[in-house]
């Protein structure tokens, strides 16, 4: 199967944004019938839940990052990503445990090879959740002189999975606002609202913006208004 990131560049339309009805429903694992609209089951439990760590998952990726090493990166890669289609494991309220592990032992571990698997899940997953993690651990370095690294970020970022946890990524850099701008403009559903939460009003340009066009969503206007 085609990668998440590949099957999300191939649908970016020439005015930067992703089609119409766009998703990723073919990459999705759960059993249940219902179905969430693109970031909604995160973006409720975000705004509306109080969600326990999963000691569980984050036991398991631990490991994974013990075991890694240069010569198992796609293997260790391949069984994380089986790990979580074969669950309903999910990772918002988990993955600041995990990322503060790294911070916590990252001269015990080989910390390169940890990330060059988040480097190769990036790219490479068909897992949604692993995506996540890999997007949290790519965030944990200094993205200053990495263009394409950050180009990779916001594409992923314009899918409503995946803003919350591109922008904090990218966070840290010193025009990470003025992504923000860009991106809240190219997303409309809980991207969106996300971006609405976080963008700092610096000037007269993004003021106007906002005052006429910051309310419109796909989710429910007591978001935005």
């Amino acid at each position: 199967m085609e990668s998440i990131y590949k099957y999300i560049c191939k649908n970016i339309q020439n005015n930067g944004k992703l089609k119409d009805g766009f998703n990723l429903d073919i990459y999705n694992n759960s059993n249940g019938e219902l179905k969430f609209a693109p970031g909604a089951l995160d973006g409720i439990n975000y705004y509306h839940s109080k969600i326990e760590t999963d000691e569980e998952l984050v036991n398991y990726i631990v490991e994974k990052f013990k075991e890694v090493n240069g010569e198992n990166i796609e293997e260790t890669a391949n069984q994380i990503v089986e790990y979580f289609n074969n669950s309903e494991k999910r990772v918002l309220a988990t993955i600041d445990n995990i990322l503060e592990w790294i911070i916590e032992n990252k001269d015990v571990i080989d910390f390169n090879s940890v990330f060059r698997l988040a480097l190769y899940l990036v790219i490479e997953s068909t897992s949604i959740e692993a995506l996540k993690i890999a997007i949290g651990i790519i965030g944990l370095i200094d993205l200053s002189n990495e263009k394409e690294l950050i180009d990779v970020l916001i594409r992923l970022a314009l899918y409503d999975e995946f803003t919350l946890y591109a922008m904090v990524a990218l966070g840290n850099l010193e025009n990470a606002n003025d992504i923000r701008f860009m991106l809240i403009k190219k997303v409309n559903g809980w991207g969106k609202i996300h971006l609405l939460n976080t963008i700092q009003v610096t000037n007269d340009t993004i003021k106007e913006w906002l005052i006429i066009n910051g309310c419109k969503n796909e989710v429910h206007l007591g978001y935005t208004a």
